[in-house]
């Protein structure tokens, strides 16, 4: 959900809004005009510039062909020279990607392998950015992380110069752990993570793992 607060300025709008427990541009857009503004008793106009105005901050940012052409397509390398190929690239940016398969096939060790990468600096191949680990089985490790960060790249987080291990603790920082046990938990971690990933904070998100809310639900 995004806040309301985050998209309308007048302090009496969103007062009256709240009022009625109208706090997100979500709970906003779910009324017809007329019906909010007889909820509200607010004038025609600024309910309609409210309701124009969580509109816009929940529409995705347009984009032309020619910039789409331009850009191509990116992807976060793997490490794994063989699935990278097979990837055509890796792992593609702005798309969801799912990864399945039996216990103990790698799921787990790839998706570390991918937040070490997207945390490496950008001259060693890698984004240089945050990553979110969502996991509802508490199955992330951060000595894992470590332990597959300096085994990839050696030259990197195992240098003589760097003693103190700064790297490493940078990479670490880098990698944000959120542990949650429900379907309510999840939705406000989504909200956390997707106002970050629109600043430019958060460059991957993990979900581990999807089955959270039919279990929650059992």
């Amino acid at each position: 959900m995004r806040p309301l607060k985050r998209v309308l300025k007048d302090p009496k709008v969103l007062q009256v809004f709240a009022k009625h427990h109208v706090t997100s541009c979500e709970s906003l857009l779910g009324f017809p005009l007329l019906d909010l503004m007889e909820l509200t008793d607010l004038p025609w106009m600024t309910v309609v510039e409210a309701h124009h105005s969580a509109a816009r901050a929940l529409a995705p940012a347009p984009t032309t062909a020619h910039d789409l052409r331009g850009r191509g397509k990116r992807f976060l390398p793997t490490s794994l020279a063989g699935l990278d190929e097979s990837l055509h690239g890796g792992l593609p940016f702005g798309t969801i990607t799912e990864v399945t398969g039996p216990c103990g096939t790698g799921k787990t060790q790839l998706c570390t392998m991918a937040a070490v990468v997207a945390a490496l600096p950008v001259q060693h191949g890698g984004l240089g950015g945050g990553v979110i680990y969502i996991d509802t089985e508490n199955a992330f490790t951060a000595s894992r992380l470590v332990e597959m960060a300096q085994e990839r790249f050696p030259a990197w987080f195992c240098a003589e110069d760097d003693p103190g291990n700064r790297r490493l603790r940078d990479l670490a920082q880098r990698v944000c752990i959120i542990r949650v046990s429900s379907c309510a938990e999840l939705s406000k971690t989504y909200s956390c993570w997707r106002c970050k990933a629109q600043n430019g904070t958060i460059d991957l998100c993990f979900l581990r793992s999807s089955l959270l809310c039919p279990r929650s639900l059992s």
